[in-house]
């Protein structure tokens, strides 16, 4: 029962000290903002899914098909994939009303230890190389439109 709860966390609420000047010393409640708008969603779905995988692959499955239609096969053949993935977050999303998204179902199944694994790697080994992989992308195209002559 050790990670029990470890998605049900709540924002800690902050007491400060104002100093205005009709009360000095008034305590204030503070809290985290927990809403995403509209513009921040699409930033981040498309920041996080689209990503720089959009630049690199296309070039890559062009290189490895050698043929225009079997590239647009590829293509999608793979879209079909990643929209069943969805179907299945979208199902598991409606039905478990827990944050979290991976780590929130393992837990909601009550697979603990998967969950700090699975949480584990994502920290340690996914996110940096997710990261790493977009500074690379970003800085081929940034030096290529750097040196390009017209």
């Amino acid at each position: 029962m050790l990670f029990a709860h470890a998605s049900r966390y709540r924002s800690r609420i902050c007491k400060i000290m104002t100093t205005s000047k009709d009360e000095p010393n008034e305590l204030e409640t503070v809290a985290p903002r927990n809403k995403m708008g509209l513009l921040g969603a699409i930033s981040y779905i498309i920041g996080n899914i689209v990503g720089a995988g959009i630049f690199i692959t296309p070039t890559t499955i062009l290189a490895n098909t050698n043929s225009i239609g079997l590239a647009l096969c590829v293509w999608i053949g793979t879209g079909v994939i990643a929209m069943l993935g969805s179907f299945s977050y979208i199902e598991l999303g409606t039905a478990i009303h827990e944050s979290g998204c991976d780590f929130a179902y393992a837990c909601y199944v009550k697979w603990y230890a998967l969950a700090f694994c699975y949480m584990c790697v994502g920290c340690l080994v996914h996110y940096p190389a997710v990261v790493a992989i977009q500074a690379q992308t970003f800085s081929e195209y940034f030096l290529w439109a750097g040196y390009c002559r017209l």
